[in-house]
């Protein structure tokens, strides 16, 4: 017996970071009404728009970090004053989202600083605690 969109959708959200977009959940088959649905019955929550994750999870800034570049898609790497944060440089605890993404992409979220590069694709991200940077 196949397994149900809930069934799928739980599985997905055992990987890291427990994110998922109903895009993610539609490559693994799932019609995304489903996650709206679960949404709506308490099982996800939106941490960003248009990323849900399992309900009652903590928003900590590095969630939030994670949903952000989740939604803005790949090569979308956290940058700046956000690495700093990552990277635990004592001046920088209160650092904002920020993101850089490629030129010519458009991409705003409340709160979220965004900058475009030309030569994201050139360079290999480095990662930390799993976030591309």
């Amino acid at each position: 017996m196949a397994p149900s969109g809930r069934q799928i959708i739980d599985s997905l959200l055992t990987e890291q970071p427990q994110l998922l977009t109903p895009a993610h959940a539609r490559t693994e088959g799932v019609h995304p009404s489903t996650v709206s649905r679960l949404a709506r019955a308490g099982v996800l929550e939106a941490v960003v728009p248009s990323v849900y994750g399992p309900a009652g999870v903590p928003r900590t800034w590095e969630r939030l970090l994670r949903a952000t570049l989740l939604r803005a898609g790949p090569p979308a790497r956290a940058s700046h004053r956000a690495v700093a944060r990552l990277l635990r440089v004592p001046t920088f605890e209160g650092a904002p989202l920020e993101i850089t993404i490629p030129s010519k992409r458009h991409f705003t979220q409340p709160g979220v600083i965004v900058h475009q590069s030309r030569d994201l694709s050139y360079v290999p991200p480095i990662h930390i605690d799993g976030i591309p940077c």
